[in-house]
Order: structure tokens, then sequence, then C-alpha cells
């Protein structure tokens, strides 16, 4: 959990369970970390990696303020940071490097070209260019609609065969 990185900008207690050892089970504690779950704790950690990421130079855009950028240290190209949440991609010629700078800071589970991120698919072309696509988001979703619904029939159109609509002029 990243989360725990940062601090709350509110106070918040409990009452301490056994997760909290032998000696403070009953006691009121002061819960300092922004915990997964607390109401406030994904702005704080938001807070925290964009502080992270501009010690590391990367600005976010005007635009969307969860992709960052910076120029590259061959003053060439961009390196770009998108982030959702505790998730991050890197975009750039030579991303360990910028990885190195991340995992100075956090432990990353999942290193390496993605694959998968935030419902698209990530796959290189016979050419090294990559694609996105949507087709694994796609067929779970069908899997789920099917779950619910049953056998889908496939048709061309969502209407109605044999249905002619016409122009409502009516007013």
């Amino acid at each position: 959990n990243a989360y725990v990185n940062a601090y709350t900008t509110k106070k918040v207690y409990t009452v301490a369970g056994p997760e909290f050892g032998e000696d403070l089970i009953g006691k009121m504690v002061v819960i300092r970390k922004a915990l997964y779950g607390l109401a406030s704790s994904c702005a704080c950690f938001h807070y925290h990696l964009s502080d992270i990421l501009r010690a590391m130079d990367f600005l976010p855009t005007r635009f969307d303020h969860d992709v960052w950028i910076r120029l590259s240290k061959n003053i060439k190209t961009y390196e770009y940071i998108c982030t959702h949440v505790d998730n991050f991609c890197i975009f750039s010629v030579k991303p360990e490097d910028v990885m190195k700078q991340m995992q100075a800071v956090y432990k990353v589970k999942s290193i390496g070209p993605p694959e998968y991120y935030l419902g698209n698919d990530f796959k290189r072309d016979s050419k090294g260019c990559w694609n996105m696509g949507c087709k694994k988001y796609i067929m779970e979703a069908v899997s789920r609609v099917k779950c619910i619904f049953g056998r889908l029939s496939k048709h061309d159109t969502p209407m109605v065969a044999g249905d002619h609509p016409e122009l409502d002029d009516t007013k």
C-alpha cells in the first residue's frame, strides 16, 4: 500500500484492535499515516506523490494534473509519468532511469513494459511502435453481462429486425 508513504492532514483517532499489538488493544490511538480506507488518504497520497514528482523536475500538464512531464537529460525528448491513485506508467526513451528514481522512494511491485493499465491493453507492433486498445476490458465486460443476462445474441444493429423508424417532426 503506497498510501502509508503519506501523512494524514486530519487528526484520526481509533480504538486499537489486536492488529496494533497486545499492549495497545482497547486503547485510543492516533493515526498519522494515510491508511487505505480513510476518507482523506487518496488526496494525502496525491499531494505526497506530487511533491516527489516535482522534486524529480516533473511538472503536471495543463490539461491533466495526473499526467506529468519533464524535458529529458538529452534535451531532445520529453519524459512522461501518468498517475492514477497509487499506480503510474512511465513513457520515456530510458524508462529504467525514471524507474530508479521512483524506486528510491517507493517499493514498486511491477516493473517492465506495460501489458494492461487502467483498462487498456498495451502491445508493440512489428515496427516496435506501441499500440493501445481495450480488448481485455471489453471481453471482461461482455463476460459480466453474460453472467447477468445469459447468452448474448448477435445483431448488426441494436434495432429490432424489420423496424423502419421515421423522422419525428411533431412539435
